[in-house]
């Protein structure tokens, strides 16, 4: 959860200093490179803050926080 949530409010201060390419869109770190059970958690913590978002790993998936976050 923690991963998801970071992603989705790392750059959502006015200091972007902080901001870098999400965990999940970087090489080697996609949701096909880890458990469902992380995908689950992920998401969930992506959706916590966000609850309309949409995201994507960029290669293998997208989500809907409405329809996938169950």
């Amino acid at each position: 959860m923690e991963r998801g949530a970071h992603d989705t409010t790392q750059c959502t201060t006015q200091d972007e200093s902080n901001c870098g390419p999400p965990y999940i869109t970087q090489s080697g770190k996609g949701f096909t490179d880890h458990s469902k059970e992380f995908k689950k958690n992920y998401i969930k913590g992506a959706c916590e803050g966000q609850p309309d978002a949409v995201g994507s790993d960029l290669d293998e998936a997208t989500y809907t926080c409405g329809r996938d976050n169950n």
